[in-house]
């Protein structure tokens, strides 16, 4: 299950679901909520959920990293948000926003929100743009964001001085340039919510399932292209997942390096 309006706690509290499993994956409730469904019998086995928080802190790092090894200029920061209450665009936004508050170099021009839309972050973009020519970083909240801002920088003749990053691995549309900075990996977090529901099925797990949020996001580089382009193809049939199981000899550590290296085996 998927909380991602933090809704789904008052309808699993009205349903008989001792025989039922549960397992949250991307959002789940807070903890509070937790307890209380346990308390009314609401079988929650576990839950993962993404770094959203790191990843916004890294996002902005990545990106004033780049910005000063290719600028003079001072740090000139705009942030466009996803929305303003799901838990992923919350906790990217607040890890952005310990980023810049750690930062006295940089000037934080605004923040916006863009609704995960494309062309609500061009329309947004150019009146920034506009408004504060000087910005020379865009902080997205996914990739959508970045390429709309992209398309408006191009529009607005700016693309050359702007660095613009966002979260997903997404590949740019036609006629869009690729963003400069690009976090993903948390769409592997399926395959990891059911190596871990196969694990409890089969009862041979030696610990009950935690509640995880794992650091999944990482920059796109060179040694998980190809990992990538096999997402995006949904063509991930050469991995042995079972190897990530808790049944295995030897587990390994669910991460983006041991998938890119399970592919090229």
């Amino acid at each position: 299950m998927v909380d991602e309006k933090s809704v789904v706690s008052k309808y699993l509290a009205k349903l008989n679901t001792r025989n039922i499993p549960i397992y949250f994956l991307y959002s789940r409730p807070a903890i509070g909520k937790f307890i209380s469904l346990k308390r009314e019998g609401v079988n929650i086995i576990g839950s993962v959920i993404p770094d959203n928080y790191s990843a916004g802190k890294t996002l902005a790092q990545q990106l004033l990293i780049e910005h000063t090894t290719t600028s003079t200029q001072p740090a000139n920061i705009l942030a466009l948000i996803g929305d303003y209450t799901t838990p992923a665009s919350v906790e990217r936004a607040a890890g952005l926003t310990e980023f810049v508050e750690q930062h006295e170099d940089i000037n934080f021009i605004g923040k916006e929100v863009a609704n995960w839309s494309e062309q609500e972050s061009y329309v947004k973009t150019l009146a920034f743009m506009e408004f504060a020519p000087e910005i020379n970083i865009i902080w997205c909240a996914n990739d959508a964001i970045g390429f709309g801002a992209k398309r408006a920088l191009q529009a607005h003749n700016s693309a050359h001085k702007v660095i613009v990053g966002g979260m997903n691995w997404d590949s740019a549309p036609k006629g869009i340039e690729a963003l400069d900075i690009t976090l993903g990996g948390h769409v592997l977090l399926g395959a990891y919510a059911l190596i871990n529901i196969a694990d409890h099925h089969n009862g041979k797990t030696q610990t009950s399932l935690n509640h995880s949020s794992l650091a999944i996001f990482n920059n796109l580089n060179a040694e998980i292209v190809s990992l990538v382009k096999h997402i995006n193809e949904t063509d991930l049939a050469n991995i042995d997942f079972a190897q990530f199981s808790r049944m295995a000899t030897d587990p390994q550590p669910f991460t983006v390096d041991n998938l890119a290296k399970a592919l090229n085996k």
